[in-house]
């Protein structure tokens, strides 16, 4: 559960890297305006374009969070001479093995290559800047921005980066490995990698249920037409979907579970409506499921696609991560077809203070009516 905002510097040996916490209910998380019903869009990303090579992140001591990673596209062409991300200039000294560093899920990290950079080298001449991601969790649709034009809601964006200014943002939406570039010439020289920064986006909650979504017929899921797809979390004593207060899902985001006090609260950070997500839900302190005799249960809702410009129907792929105390412990995808469809993916089970995924995976066509 998100308890904050707060801004807190990274421990790098590269100085200038900040992260700040999105605030509680930020991104649609804390209610929709009365004319849709639903939150404003987030106008981020597009698709992945593949991994890199190179980069383990401290893979022995948690491979679950390198399994995969996608280059970033960018939201406005990078400067003309800019290599191309096949084809990295030569690091400077200083570049060499950096270090991975820690945060949460929707923290920002926001760089100032004047701190990247060798004081003897950046005085004297004219900069160019270009900050890339070489690596991110598969289904992030977040960008690099100038700065955020809503603090309080990091998945609305900012205007585009500007290779002009030294300055840098960007949301970190998903858990998993990220790997960012500082790319930096002097007046007209060559282009050099200046500074690596990777990070772990590590979960601090006992369970961490993350959902995003691809769109194949949506041309651009960043958009504010596109496809809705819901998470729920249904508590094991809960009888039917949807139905509050026992499914943490858009419409009880914030539900009261007790007996054992707001830890055992489960909270939904996000509620993308029209396009990829992500949409998180988090609970800090689960209940002995033994004891209750059922398990939390894990679902999908294909909620509506009439965002769509066309109108018609438009399936979605959908994947939910499942992290146990921090660690990916499950990942499962399945295909959406239409409206109103729901995906029963897993229960987790939490005993003597450890947990375990148990596997669903039941489709069923329409969601009104189900237990």
């Amino acid at each position: 559960m998100r308890v904050g905002p707060a801004l807190w510097a990274l421990a790098l040996a590269l100085s200038g890297c900040v992260v700040q916490e999105a605030e509680p209910g930020g991104d649609g998380a804390a209610g929709r305006p009365a004319e849709d019903a639903r939150g404003p869009a987030p106008d981020l990303g597009a698709a992945d374009q593949g991994e890199p090579d190179g980069f383990t992140a401290d893979a022995a001591s948690d491979p679950a969070l390198d399994r995969d990673g996608d280059t970033d596209p960018e939201p406005t062409p990078p400067p003309d001479d800019v290599p191309p991300d096949d084809a990295p200039p030569a690091p400077w000294a200083a570049d060499a093995d950096p270090q991975p560093h820690v945060a949460r899920p929707l923290d920002v990290i926001c760089l100032d290559a004047r701190d990247l950079i060798p004081q003897a080298e950046y005085a004297g001449h004219r900069w160019t800047f270009h900050w890339r991601t070489a690596q991110r969790p598969r289904g992030s649709t977040a960008r690099w921005v100038e700065a955020l034009a809503n603090p309080a809601r990091p998945a609305a964006g900012g205007p585009a980066d500007d290779p002009a200014t030294p300055t840098a943002c960007h949301f970190l939406d998903l858990a998993g490995a990220w790997r960012f570039e500082l790319l930096a010439r002097a007046d007209a020289q060559a282009w050099q990698r200046a500074a690596t920064v990777l990070i772990q986006v590590i979960p601090s909650e006992d369970l961490h249920v993350q959902l995003v979504w691809d769109t194949p017929d949506d041309a651009d899921q960043t958009d504010d037409e596109g496809t809705d797809v819901d998470l729920h979390l249904r508590h094991p004593l809960a009888e039917a979907w949807a139905q509050a207060p026992l499914d943490c899902h858009f419409a009880n985001a914030s539900p009261d579970w007790g007996p054992a006090g707001p830890q055992a609260n489960p909270s939904l950070d996000i509620d993308d409506v029209n396009g990829a997500g992500p949409e998180n839900i988090n609970l800090d302190a689960p209940e002995d499921t033994a004891a209750l005799g059922a398990g939390y249960r894990v679902g999908v809702h294909y909620y509506r696609s009439e965002h769509l410009v066309d109108g018609g129907p438009a399936g979605s792929l959908a994947t939910v991560r499942i992290f146990l105390g921090g660690v990916l412990a499950g990942e499962f995808e399945r295909w959406l077809p239409s409206t109103d469809n729901l995906w029963e993916v897993a229960e987790i089970h939490w005993e003597e203070g450890l947990g375990r995924v148990v596997p669903i995976d039941a489709f069923h066509e329409d969601i009104n009516g189900l237990p």
